[in-house]
């Protein structure tokens, strides 16, 4: 028996509904990632600095800033995190069927989105079993392509 915190894949596979909803909110988030990045990167590059009263107290500046700055840029751990899920949800949706990312389309990337299962079933005149089987098949995919 399964329990109510566990989501069924078609494929028998069994994923926790916590990891289900982390997956379809990365989902939702993938059209706002780039200005995301943009965010963190401008986060990393221009940093808020106290500012410092001290009258010639402070350290010297380093001679190697762009270096320094670019290795933040590519070691940031949350930058890196969103860049991972970006790329392997572009890959997903890159990678499914026409009908499969219409449902994923209307369902979660689409602003507003105001569609149930239902709602795409009949939009798309598709049983809504179906719906959810494709649905279901492409975050399983998704958690693949993460190694969730």
């Amino acid at each position: 028996m399964i329990n109510k915190n566990h989501h069924v894949y078609s494929g028998g596979k069994i994923l926790e509904r916590a990891k289900f909803n982390y997956l379809i909110q990365i989902i939702k988030d993938y059209p706002n990632v780039p200005k995301y990045l943009h965010e963190r990167e401008d986060e990393i590059l221009h940093p808020w600095h106290e500012q410092d009263n001290n009258i010639g107290g402070g350290r010297p500046s380093s001679s190697n800033g762009q270096e320094r700055l670019l290795v933040k840029l590519s070691d940031d751990r949350r930058l890196n995190a969103i860049r991972t899920q970006y790329d392997a949800v572009g890959r997903c949706l890159a990678n499914t069927d026409p009908d499969t990312f219409r449902i994923i389309n209307e369902l979660y990337l689409k602003p507003r989105t105001t569609l149930t299962v239902d709602g795409v079933a009949d939009l798309l005149h598709m049983p809504t079993p179906t719906v959810r089987k494709r649905k279901s098949r492409f975050v399983e995919t998704l958690a693949d392509e993460l190694g969730i």
